[in-house]
Parts: C-alpha cells; sequence; structure tokens
C-alpha cells in the first residue's frame, strides 16, 4: 500500500515528517491491513532512526533491526498484531486475528508460530488471544458472541418474539 493509496482517517501526514524506512505497526499497521480495530487517535511506527521522535499523536519504537516489511508503508500483519497486543484489550485482539485470517494477510499457523517465537511486551496478551481466534469467521459480532467475557453473559442468550413463544436463537 503506497501512502496515496491510505484507509479513510490517516493522512498522508506522518509519512512524510518520519524519517526513511520508517514503517507503520501496532495497530496504525492493522488498519493500514484493511482491521479497524483499537484508536485511531496515536499513530505507531517503527524506525531505525538514531535519534529520538517526539511528535504530538505519533509514537515511534526505534529498534537496531526493522521488523518484515509488507510494503514501504507497513510491517507484515503478524508483526503489527503481536505489537497492537500492548494497546488491545484481549476480545478486540481476537477479533483483530479472526479479520487478519478472514482477509487472508496470513494463516493461523503463521499466526502460532510467530506469536511463539515472540519475547516482545505484548507475547503473553497474543498467548491468551491465539487460543481464542479460529478461521472461518464471518463477521466481529460473531467473534464478540464467541469469546467469553463478563460483559456478554446476559447479551448471549439472545431470545426472539416468536409466535409461538419465546425462544433461545443463540448461546
Amino acid at each position: 500500500m503506497r501512502p496515496a493509496d491510505l484507509p479513510p482517517g490517516l493522512t498522508r501526514g506522518p509519512f512524510t515528517v518520519e524519517p526513511p524506512g520508517t514503517l507503520a505497526t501496532g495497530v496504525t499497521g492493522l488498519r493500514l491491513h484493511g482491521v479497524e480495530v483499537g484508536d485511531p487517535g496515536t499513530l505507531h511506527f517503527v524506525t531505525k532512526h538514531p535519534g529520538p521522535i517526539r511528535r504530538p499523536g505519533l509514537r515511534v519504537t526505534r529498534v537496531s533491526v526493522l521488523p518484515e516489511a509488507w510494503d514501504a508503508v507497513v510491517v507484515v500483519p503478524e508483526h503489527c498484531w503481536l505489537v497492537a497486543a500492548l494497546d488491545l484489550n484481549l476480545l478486540d485482539l481476537v477479533i483483530a486475528a479472526d479479520w487478519l485470517l478472514r482477509l487472508r494477510l496470513l494463516n493461523l499457523r503463521t499466526l502460532e508460530s510467530y506469536v511463539v517465537a515472540s519475547r516482545s511486551g505484548g507475547a503473553g496478551t497474543a498467548r491468551r488471544a491465539i487460543g481464542l481466534v479460529r478461521e472461518r469467521v464471518h463477521s466481529p459480532r460473531e467473534t464478540w458472541l464467541r469469546v467469553p467475557g463478563p460483559r456478554r453473559v446476559a447479551d448471549a442468550r439472545l431470545q426472539s418474539d416468536h409466535p409461538r413463544g419465546r425462544r433461545l436463537l443463540a448461546r
């Protein structure tokens, strides 16, 4: 994806002020891959640039070796997902992985092996989430119903007003 092809809500601005070789990662990278989760307010990038980069609305991580690039703008989806584990809750992380699989940007085995090999800060949350990820999920709402959580217990027993009485639609 070229900066000119950015999804709505992401402008070319950050790409024109960042040092060459700076790539989008985390939630920003997921959004560039077409997965809309998390807060788009702070843009997250990774760079090899030696100096500190401090700009409002940007979070830039300096590394000695850049992660594998997907294209000139963003890193590979599995790395974006792993970094996003620092910012997303468990449900949003599972939703993001389900959608990466649905978009066929990676497969479950690739994501699992990437998480197992990682020692980054988000790896613990990512390991918990990977057990809840499923292939062939049709929508974020399906993931929302499938993944257990305290706020979904009351909503999980959906009822309908059927002519012959109330029927349970889902558990």
